[in-house]
C-alpha cells in the first residue's frame, strides 16, 4: 500500500472513530452525554491535527487544495464546538437569512417560518453553556419542535448576496424537514463552504505569496466568522479573490483585457 493510500484509509478510519464517539453522545442518558462529547471533542482535534500532518508532509497536496481542505476541517470544528447564537450578532444574521429564505422557496411576501426554527431555548446569546451544548446533542436528530408560524424581522438595508450562501442551506433543511439545530448548522456549513471556495479561486489565482495567504485564511477569527452565519465571511473570501486578481494583474505583462477588468 502506498503512502498516499495508508494516509487516507488512517484519516477515515479516524474520522469514523470521532463520529461513532459523536453518535454515541447523541443517543445516550442526558447525565452522560457532555462527559461522551468532552471526549469525542477531544479525539475530534486529534483528528484534525494527524489529517494536518497528513496533508502538509505525505500527501503534498497543492495550496490551491490544501488550504480550502483545512478550512473545511477546522471550520466543521468550529461550526460543531460553538453552540447555536454564540457567535457575536449570529440571532440578527440568522433572521435574515430566514426572511430570505422565504424569498428562495417563493414565499415572496411572507416573513413568517415554523417556530421551531426560532425555538431558542436552553441558549445563551454570545455564551457557551452546558445547557447548549445538552441542547444541540439532544436535538441533533430531532424533528421541528413546532410548525406554528412565528416572525423572523427582517432588517433593513440587508445585503442579500452575502447571505445567500447560509440561506440556501437554511433553505435546503427547510424542504428535508430538519430540525431548528441541524438546520442551523447546515446554514453555517453552507457558509463555511462558501469560503472554501472563495479561497480556492484566491490561491488559483495568485501568482505569488500563496502560503502567506493561506495562513491568513486559516487563522482563528476568519475560521470563527466562515463557521457561523456571519456577514464577515463571505466578505473576506471575496475579498482574497480581489486581492489575488489585483496581484496577478500588477505582476503581470502588457495592458488588462476586458476579462481581468470584468474579474476585478
Amino acid at each position: 500500500m502506498t503512502k498516499h493510500k495508508k494516509w487516507t484509509a488512517a484519516l477515515i478510519a479516524g474520522l469514523a472513530v470521532c463520529a461513532g464517539l459523536f453518535l454515541a453522545a447523541v443517543l445516550s442518558p442526558v447525565e452522560e452525554k457532555l462527559h461522551l462529547f468532552t471526549i469525542s471533542t477531544g479525539c475530534y482535534l486529534v483528528f484534525c491535527l494527524l489529517a494536518v500532518a497528513g496533508m502538509v508532509f505525505c500527501l503534498h497536496i497543492p495550496d490551491e487544495r490544501l488550504y480550502p481542505a483545512l478550512i473545511l476541517l477546522f471550520g466543521t470544528a468550529y461550526l460543531l464546538l460553538i453552540t447555536p447564537l454564540s457567535v457575536p450578532d449570529e440571532d440578527t444574521h440568522y433572521r435574515i437569512c430566514c426572511v430570505l429564505s422565504n424569498r428562495l422557496l417563493f414565499r415572496w411576501n411572507q416573513d413568517s417560518l415554523p417556530g421551531g426554527y426560532l425555538d431558542y431555548s436552553l441558549l445563551t446569546s454570545h455564551y457557551n453553556t452546558s445547557d447548549g451544548y445538552l441542547r444541540v446533542l439532544t436535538d441533533f436528530f430531532s424533528p421541528l419542535s413546532s410548525a406554528d408560524p412565528a416572525i423572523a424581522t427582517e432588517l433593513t438595508a440587508a445585503y442579500y448576496l452575502g447571505y445567500l450562501p447560509q440561506s440556501l442551506g437554511l433553505a435546503l433543511a427547510r424542504i428535508t424537514g430538519l430540525g431548528f439545530v441541524s438546520a442551523f448548522l447546515l446554514g453555517r456549513f453552507f457558509n463555511l463552504l462558501f469560503y472554501a471556495g472563495c479561497v480556492h479561486v484566491a490561491l488559483s489565482c495568485i501568482p505569488r505569496y500563496r502560503i502567506l495567504l493561506g495562513l491568513i485564511s486559516i487563522c482563528p477569527m476568519a475560521m470563527q466568522q466562515a463557521a457561523s452565519w456571519s456577514l464577515d465571511s463571505a466578505i473576506n473570501g471575496l475579498g482574497f479573490c480581489f486581492f489575488a486578481l489585483w496581484l496577478r494583474a500588477m505582476l503581470e505583462h502588457g495592458p488588462l483585457t476586458r476579462r481581468d477588468l470584468l474579474r476585478l
